[in-house]
Order: structure tokens, then sequence, then C-alpha cells
């Protein structure tokens, strides 16, 4: 192929794209200049989505999530490979504050404020129109990890750590943000949360949680391989589900088997959002756009930050988020 045409291909390509751009709404985005100026974008993305703002303090624009925590703050993680979530540490959002919901524990909403407050999560008011999608993501920590960000729909607190036996729970209706927008709990998981550090000399391989799973089906037995031996605060440990299950739908109790000694946990249920591999310190991951249209997120998520360590270093860490209303 000539220069010539190659060039006139361009042009033709060209030509179609801005056809597209009029059959489509606009969005006018405000500049951060602060002069009133303002940039029009087309109103579609390249697999021809319609692009829709986020209504976000008088600015039609994607809604930008930053989150850091505050040097020195968070803890050390327990050993390597242990899971660590930022919930209780200082930065932007702010440390989380459970209250005492008991045993049966609360949903969590983070469509409000005070549900945002709550759970140490951002605030993420609900779309005016459209579904609520995660677009871009980027973070950076101190030391190379496996970062994550999750959606926390249930908390509890009030678990004795030195009960060997059951310890029975009646949750309430998981909010409807399974994998299928439902409340049936595909893809739903559950963890222990470490609020205050553990004492027990020795790892605990005798954990289970009696559940019932995403399909109705109760009676369901999750393990835990290992809890480690004094647990730092903010271990996050997961728990395994009974093999063919896809999610949690309700908790019907926890069996601890061997006791903390001493110290708090909560349970936690959750479903995993994203994964952000860090592989140089103090360099931030590559920013990651998903698959058009994005990662849905369903009204009222709280999202958490944590990682799997690769060391036992304490690790401060900063990125941005951007949801798009679709």
């Amino acid at each position: 192929m000539s220069r010539g045409s190659r060039r006139l291909s361009t042009h033709g390509l060209e030509r179609e794209v801005r056809r597209l751009a009029q059959r489509r709404p606009t969005v006018t985005v405000a500049s951060g200049g602060g002069g009133g100026d303002a940039a029009t974008l087309d109103g579609i993305d390249s697999t021809g989505f319609a692009l829709v703002g986020h209504t976000h303090a008088g600015v039609y624009a994607p809604f930008t999530m930053p989150v850091y925590t505050t040097a020195g703050r968070p803890a050390a993680a327990e050993a390597a490979a242990v899971n660590y979530a930022y919930a209780k540490d200082t930065g932007f959002p702010g440390a989380w504050v459970p209250g005492t919901p008991g045993l049966n524990g609360a949903a969590a909403d983070c469509s409000t404020t005070a549900g945002a407050t709550i759970l140490g999560a951002p605030y993420l008011p609900n779309p005016a129109s459209g579904s609520n999608y995660l677009t871009y993501g980027s973070v950076a920590t101190t030391v190379v990890h496996s970062t994550w960000l999750a959606d926390i729909l249930w908390y509890n607190t009030g678990l004795v750590v030195t009960t060997t036996t059951a310890q029975g729970i009646t949750t309430p209706t998981f909010p409807a943000r399974d994998n299928q927008g439902s409340t049936n709990g595909e893809g739903y998981q559950a963890a222990i949360y470490v609020t205050t550090a553990t004492t027990q000399a020795g790892a605990v391989t005798t954990i289970t949680l009696n559940y019932t799973n995403s399909v109705g089906t109760a009676s369901r037995t999750a393990t835990m391989a290992s809890f480690p031996a004094t647990a730092v605060l903010g271990t996050w440990v997961p728990f395994q589900l009974q093999a063919g299950d896809r999610g949690i739908r309700s908790i019907q109790g926890i069996t601890l088997g061997t006791t903390l000694t001493a110290g708090a946990i909560s349970l936690v249920v959750f479903n995993y959002a994203m994964r952000y591999p860090v592989g140089v310190a103090n360099v931030g991951t590559v920013p990651f756009p998903p698959q058009s249209p994005g990662v849905r997120m369903w009204n009222g998520a709280c999202l958490w930050l944590g990682y799997q360590s690769s060391a036992t270093t304490a690790t401060t860490i900063n990125g941005d988020f951007w949801i798009m209303e679709r």
C-alpha cells in the first residue's frame, strides 16, 4: 500500500469516528483551573459504549477515589504470604469505627457518608442513572506486594477468642452485591480480621465456619489452613469454602477449636473486586483499565485495600481509582 493510500485510509477512519460521536451524547468536564473553562469529550469509548459521567460535587466526570495511609501508621504484616487489610489504619479514608454490632453483625453500605465512615471506606454515592463501574486503578506501595481491592458486605464483633466451641451467628440478608447483583452470595467469601493482636503461642488449624452456600445448601463447612500464631493487628485470613461452593449466602456459626488466648477478631464477608500486583517498591502499578465497561460496583459498595505480603515490613500505600457511571 502506498503512503498516500495509507493517509487516505486514516482520514476515512477519522471521519467515521466523528460520525459515530455525533450520534451519541457528549460529556462536559469542568477543568481543574477553576476558571470555568470546559472540555468536551466524545461520548463513546474505544468499544462503542456510551460514556456517562458521574455527577459529584457539581462536576460531570469520572469520580476519582484517592486512597493513602499515613506513613508510620500501618503495622508490619504477620509473615510473608499472610494477608493484611488497611481498614484500621489512619489516612484517607479514615480508619474504620466498627462499633459493637455483636455476633450477628451488620451489613455494609457506603452509599452514605455515615456508612462509609463506619467502614473506613470511600464514600461512593449511588448513580443518578445507569450503574457505577471501576474503570481505572493504580497503586504504589513502599514494599513489593500483591495488593487487592475488596467490597465488604458484612462484618461482626463480639466473638470470644477463648471459646473453643461453636459460637452461633444469625446474619441478616447480605446486600445485593454478589456477582449477579443478587443476595444469593455468588462470589462472597469470609475472612477473620484481627482487630487486637492475639497471643496464642502456635498457629491454629482448627477454625471452621458453618454457612449456607450461594445456591441455598445449608450446613456447609469452610476451613482455615492456618491462623498465625500471635497474629498482629490488621491480619486478614480468608476461609476456604467447602469443595464446589461458589459463595456464601448466610453464616450460622464459627468454631475456633483452639483458644487464641487474648485479642479481638471480627468475621468479614467480602468479594474481591481487583488485584494490583506491585512489582517495584515506591513505583505505581501500570494503570490498569479493566475490560470495558469496567468492574461493576453495585450500589452500596464498601471498598477496602489490602495485600498479600512478600515480607513483614510495614507498608504504606497510595493510589487512585476511577468510578464511572454508565
